[in-house]
């Protein structure tokens, strides 16, 4: 068919001209020279001695498509809960066309790709335009893009001796980065929505420039909401934090008071709202009276004009009082003290001086000061601590301790009336205790999750869950992790020269370097902002005399039913006891979709919505034991580790052995009497008097394949000299060790609860891949080989002088004779559009895959809507993806089944999973196909919008037009452009159609149409 021909005139002609002009000139100066930008900074030496443990990628090079080879990497995208090394590898279902996100007004949101070079690419840029509604723009300053950059930090844990892993950790402003073939790097867009903005969907792009002329372009979408996010009154997020002190001590005062400055304000946009934790200074005068103040006060009074609110938590100040008064004694880790003074001189000292300290700053006006004299005091000087504490409460102050209200010493505090509030690392006391106790309040400081343990599984997507809906689940009502900013060696950024520290850097110049796994911690935040934003609103309409605000309120009370009974109730939120990496967006956006449609309706009453509203005190269905299913159908194969139990021995001094008779077959029993004044070898004088007795048994080399088996199943009894409260918890070590770990093995460990049920047995499973996965090393190579097994008790969580017998019987490894699924693991929303919906499934026999396949389908309304068929992955869970690019929205079941060569469905499990319309409504399929297009054009874009190409290179000044698409059966090159009838007066606005070919083909040539009135 003919195109009609379209008018032109003299001023259209020379607008014609002129673009074609401006093309030329910015295709010339893009082969000028490019000048040098900031790269990424270097690594600090490793220290000798120290050996590397190498992060090990599983998933097999991609074969990249003609495009992708053409401009030299593949563009994919991975969940920000996963990590992603500079040797990770992209799945085929992450490759990716264009970025999508929404946020709520006020938030902060992530956006991230990642490149995996083809070849060596030397100096790619890439940069973020500012985003555009038709309404608004959400402008440049609020677009943080950063690069994530990898750091040699001690591993597994910070204070690892001798061992080190290269690992995703700072979020780097650069400008420029180097990527070797083979490698990837991951960008990482913080995106600030003005408090103000306009509700509406904002499109944007970013430019990848990996050589003049070379550029591509990734689209952006992000949704910003109608509503603002509000905070449950009741949640407080605090953190450890030193002050700058002589961090910037060799800068200017200006800069150092604009560092700090910048830092404070961080602090609130990273959501902490109470105040974080100062440390004191105490003194004494020369009169023989004592001071107490707090330390970096200038900071203290910056932070009240910000908003932080109280109590302010202080720690220490307490130090100079032993010293004084105890000259000659000595402090131990975690205040664990040799001598106590006598009298109780130092005590009144003490209360005289907190006294003043209470007046100085009540005088001033600030909120109340709230301290930790000693922090994590060691069990054996508690009744010492427990008298300092109680002089600081007869001084009018209240008091926090770093102390497990569950420990074995915690009596002593309560029973001195020293404490006011429990601040453990776990959530340990039970959601009803924790929301009605009258007497204590419950905090919490995750270090596991932020800063210990270095297995980012644990710190990203536990991070996310402790911050969200795990501090939901838990009652407690303060997070307050070590450490915002903290570094072990005067190099902040030599993770390996002391112990290896976490948090946020601030470079020489004070200029703020966020850490990566705080962004997660934010997202944990703002996942619970949400869903107490619903709560808000539903408690707000309940009660409407509208049927239908009703019955929306009533569909908002189901949906947080459904989060309460999905989060476990565990003392520590990491993986396996988290979401699903989908699951968090899923759950996010129908709890944004409801909040919209009930404030459409008007509040019938006001007030504050409990922090959780839902039934507490429900118990969800239990999951069907697969495992007994599996072995009364016969498909479990057993290796006994305990046989005659003559080959196990016990370990440490304080731990004896000795074979019993358990129903005819012998066991095993291990009485360990708790000594916390004798090492494991007897002596008083020993390093580690509280140490780790317990039992173990050694196995040859190839004696037992662990990786064939998925768990360790055994039964235990317990008895034990404790009282009824004491008695409540029984913590043991359970660990194994592989041979393929050198003379030392590598080590899976797991602190279990055997629980308070005296002189009966029961039995326990420990899933081996969850054993391998706390190790740190999952690599399926490390653990062919069982080295040991070891029951350990660790004498710190019990009281000295506690006798525990525990008796062990039939200790076996299991696995299935056949693949047997346990679990589907999937988002419980499917978002649409959606062509790759990943799906998780674990089970037993998962090694055994000779033919074995999973068959997954998702089917609804009586027919199958979409189906997969792949072999089955040889670890014990397993992710695959299902084509959902068909779906509509609807209730579906998502089908698993594992078939054998023959097609037999030898195991079957399902789940109920939920599409609906997703955050850009109508899908972003075509707007990514057809929105992939050259730089060169956009820097005609900012030539127009009067923008500096040199200042903000590549960058798209969408300010200026909206996309429209349309067919065409080719590309036109800049000639065409120039002097074609595409030029033409139109409308008001200055419009860009995009077109990119083939399909799915990140394009470099594209038709332009200028509409101007």
């Amino acid at each position: 068919m003919n195109r009609p021909r379209h008018r032109t005139n003299r001023r259209t002609r020379n607008l014609a001209l002129l673009v074609g002009a401006l093309l030329a000139a910015h295709v010339n100066a893009a082969t000028a020279e490019a000048p040098r930008f900031r790269k990424p900074r270097a690594q600090p030496p490793v220290p000798e001695g120290m050996k590397e443990q190498p992060y090990r990628e599983e998933t097999p090079p991609p074969t990249p498509t003609a495009a992708e080879q053409d401009r030299g990497f593949v563009v994919f995208t991975r969940p920000i809960t996963q990590p992603l090394y500079a040797v990770s590898v992209p799945r085929a279902e992450e490759r990716t066309e264009g970025l999508a996100a929404f946020a709520a007004p006020g938030e902060y949101e992530p956006a991230t790709f990642a490149l995996y070079a083809l070849r060596d690419l030397p100096d790619v840029r890439v940069s973020v335009s500012e985003l555009r509604s038709p309404e608004a723009a959400l402008a440049l300053e609020h677009l943080d893009l950063r690069l994530v950059t990898e750091w040699n930090i001690r591993y597994p844990d910070y204070s690892s001796k001798g061992a080190w892993r290269r690992m995703p950790e700072l979020l780097e402003k650069v400008d420029t980065v180097d990527i070797p073939r083979g490698e990837c790097r991951r960008f990482w867009l913080r995106m600030r929505v003005p408090e103000q903005a306009r509700p509406g969907l904002y499109r944007g792009a970013f430019t990848i420039a990996t050589a003049p002329g070379a550029e591509t372009v990734l689209p952006l979408t992000l949704r910003v909401g109608s509503f603002r996010l509000s905070s449950d009154p009741r949640k407080k997020y605090s953190a450890y934090h030193p002050g700058f002190g002589p961090a910037l001590g060799h800068v200017p005062k200006e800069l150092r008071d604009q560092a700090v400055r910048n830092e404070q304000a961080e602090m609130r946009a990273y959501g902490l709202d109470m105040f974080p934790v100062f440390g004191l200074v105490e003194k004494r005068r020369a009169d023989g009276s004592w001071t107490v103040r707090v330390y970096a006060e200038e900071e203290l009074a910056m932070m009240l004009d910000l908003g932080f609110q109280g109590p302010i938590p202080v720690s220490s100040g307490f130090g100079g009082f032993y010293r004084h008064h105890v000259p000659d004694g000595k402090k131990g880790p975690h205040w664990k003290v040799n001598k106590v003074p006598q009298g109780d001189a130092m005590y009144r000292d003490i209360e005289q001086a907190y006294r003043g300290f209470r007046a100085h700053y009540a005088a001033k006006g600030y909120p109340e000061l709230i301290c930790l004299p000693m922090d994590e005091v060691d069990a054996t000087s508690a009744p010492f601590a427990a008298k300092v504490y109680a002089a600081i409460r007869a001084a009018g102050l209240r008091t926090w301790t770093t102390k497990d209200p569950t420990a074995a010493d915690a009596d002593i505090y309560r029973q001195a009336d020293a404490l006011d509030v429990w601040c453990s690392q776990p959530f340990s006391i039970p959601y009803a205790k924790a929301t009605t106790d009258p007497r204590y309040e419950y905090w919490c400081y995750p270090n596991k999750v932020v800063s210990e343990v270095k297995d980012l599984n644990v710190r990203l997507k536990g991070g996310r869950m402790t911050y969200g809906f795990g501090f939901w689940k838990s009652g407690y009502t303060v997070l307050i992790p070590y450490h915002w900013r903290w570094q072990a060696s005067k190099d902040p950024f030599d993770y390996l020269a002391g112990q290896s520290g976490c948090g946020h850097r601030i470079d020489e110049q004070g200029e703020f370097i966020p850490a990566l796994n705080w962004e997660l911690l934010r997202e944990g935040r703002d996942d619970l902002r949400y869903l107490y934003t619903l709560q808000q609103a539903a408690y707000d309409r309940e009660y409407s005399a509208n049927p239908a605000c009703r019955a929306l309120a009533g569909q908002a009370r189901e949906l947080v039913q459904e989060i309460w009974d999905l989060v476990p109730a565990v003392p520590l939120y990491a993986p396996p006891h988290t979401f699903d990496d989908y699951e968090f967006t899923a759950l996010r956006w129908r709890m944004a979709r409801l909040t919209e449609e009930l404030l459409r309706h008007p509040a019938a009453r006001r007030g504050p919505s409990p922090s959780v509203l839902a039934d507490t005190t429900r118990t969800p269905p239990a999951a069907p034991d697969r495992l007994a299913e599996a072995e009364k159908q016969g498909l479990l194969e057993r290796r006994d580790l305990g046989e005659d139990f003559s080959a196990w021995r016990a370990a440490e001094a304080e731990a004896k052995v000795n074979v019993i008779a358990s129903d005819a077959h012998p066991a095993l029993r291990m009485t360990v009497n708790v000594d916390h004044t004798r090492d494991g070898h007897g002596k008083t004088d020993g390093r580690h008097l509280v140490n780790w007795p317990g039992t173990a048994r050694k196995f040859a080399p190839n004696e037992v394949p662990l990786a064939d088996f998925d768990y360790l199943v055994f039964r235990y009894r317990i008895d034990s000299n404790r009282d009824e409260v004491a008695d409540d918890h029984t913590p043991i070590l359970v660990d194994i060790t592989s041979h393929e770990g050198g003379s030392a093995g590598f080590k899976g460990h797991t602190m279990l609860d055997f629980g308070d049920l005296q002189r009966e047995w029961r039995t326990l499973r420990i899933s081996i891949s969850d054993l391998i996965m706390r190790s740190g090393r999952p690599a399926a190579e490390l653990w062919k080989s069982l080295r040991q097994v070891y029951f350990v008790v660790c004498e710190k969580k019990y009281r000295h002088g506690t006798r525990l017998q525990l008796d062990f019987d039939r200790i076996e490894l299991v696995k299935g004779k056949e693949p047997v699924l346990e679990s589907i693991t999937a988002s419980s929303a499917l978002l649409l559009p959606c062509p790759a919906f990943p799906v998780g499934v674990s089970g037993l026999g998962f090694s055994r895959n000779d033919g074995y396949q999973l068959a997954l389908a998702l089917v609804g309304g009586g027919r199958t809507v979409a189906q997969s068929k792949a072999p089955l992955g040889d670890a014990a869970a397993a992710r695959y993806t299902l084509d959902a690019s068909a779906v509509l929205p609807g209730v579906y079941e998502l089908r698993a089944a594992v078939l054998d060569a023959t097609g037999r469905e030898v195991s079957v499990l399902s789940k109920r999973i939920t599409a609906i319309p997703g955050f850009v409504r109508g899908g972003l399929g075509d707007t990514w196909r057809r929105g992939l297009v050259t730089g060169r054009i956009f820097a005609l874009f900012n030539s127009l919008a009067g923008t500096s190409a040199q200042s903000n290179p590549g960058c798209l000044p969408v300010a200026l037009f909206e996309h429209h698409f349309r067919q065409r059966a080719r590309p036109c090159d800049i000639q065409e452009v120039a002097s074609s009838r595409h030029c033409h007066i139109r409308q008001t606005q200055l419009f860009f159609d995009f077109f990119s070919r083939p399909r799915g083909h990140i394009g470099r040539q594209v038709a332009v149409s200028v509409m101007i009135a």
